[in-house]
C-alpha cells in the first residue's frame, strides 16, 4: 500500500473511483499526491456543458432557419406582387398612370422589406440573448460543480 501526502492509505487498484489499474500504471497512480477523482462527476459535468452548448446552438440554428424561411416568403410575395403590377401596368392607358402604379408598388415593397428586415434582426437578436443566457446559466452552475469536483473524495 502507498500513502498519499494527506495521510490516507490507497491501493494501486482502488484509489481512483474503485476501478482497478493493472500493473505499473496503477502503482504509479497510487504513488501520486492527487486526490481521488469522481469520474462520474466529471463526466456529468462535461455532459451538462455539452448539453448547454448544444441547446444554445439549436436556438441559433432555429433562429437562422426562421429568418431564412421568412426571407423566402418575402421574396415569393414580392415576386407575385411584381407580376401583378406588370399585368396592371399593361392595362393602364397612360404612361403617367403606369409610373404612378409602379411608384406605389415600389414604395409598398420597400416598406415591407424594411419591416421584414427589422422583424428578422429582432428575432435573431432575441435568440442570441436567449442562447447567451443558456451558456451563462451553465457557466454559473459549473463554477459550483467545479468546487465540489475539486474536493478530495474519501476512498
Amino acid at each position: 500500500m502507498a500513502e498519499s501526502s494527506k495521510g490516507r492509505e490507497r491501493t494501486a487498484e482502488t484509489w481512483w473511483t474503485g476501478r482497478p489499474f493493472p500493473g505499473e500504471f496503477g502503482a504509479a497512480m497510487a504513488r501520486t499526491a492527487f486526490p481521488a477523482l469522481d469520474l462520474e462527476g466529471v463526466a456529468d459535468y462535461q455532459r451538462k456543458n455539452f448539453d448547454a452548448l448544444a441547446a444554445a446552438n439549436r436556438k441559433m440554428i432555429d433562429s437562422g432557419w426562421k429568418a431564412t424561411m421568412r426571407q423566402a416568403q418575402v421574396v415569393a410575395e414580392t415576386w407575385n406582387g411584381a407580376w401583378d403590377i406588370f399585368r396592371e401596368m399593361a392595362s393602364v392607358p397612360s404612361p403617367e398612370g403606369a409610373v404612378a402604379k409602379q411608384s406605389a408598388y415600389l414604395e409598398e415593397t420597400f416598406g415591407k422589406m424594411v419591416g421584414c428586415a427589422r422583424e428578422m434582426s429582432e428575432g435573431i437578436a432575441e435568440s442570441t440573448v436567449e442562447a447567451a443566457n443558456l451558456v451563462n446559466e451553465r457557466v454559473v452552475g459549473s463554477l459550483d460543480e467545479l468546487k465540489h469536483l475539486a474536493k478530495p473524495r474519501a476512498n
